[in-house]
């Protein structure tokens, strides 16, 4: 196993959070798949200092992934709010016309 595979399934998490549009289970299955190659190149991983550069490297990476889910749930629930509110002024503004 290779840290070459490794950075390739970063870079394909990446590429399906810049879409615009992409399902959740393709993301779910991605890191999945990400999340066995570490597991893999942990395994074959012998030094000490090795696995600790290579958790530190990879706990960084996640913290960022997390950070750009996160920011885009945010920027959903706000649409979400705008578009509910759009509805109940809609719906008012039937009722009394």
């Amino acid at each position: 196993m290779s840290l070459e595979q490794l950075k390739s399934a970063q870079q394909a998490v990446f590429s399906l959070l810049e879409q615009e549009a992409y399902a959740v289970a393709d993301l779910e299955l991605t890191l999945s798949s990400y999340h066995s190659l570490l597991q893999r190149c942990l395994e074959e991983t012998i030094e000490p200092q090795q696995r600790e550069s290579l958790l530190a490297d990879n706990l960084q990476w996640i913290n960022l992934v997390t950070e750009l889910v996160q920011a885009e749930r945010s920027a959903i629930a706000a649409m979400m709010l705008q578009l509910q509110k759009g509805k109940k002024a809609h719906k008012s503004y039937s009722d009394y016309n």
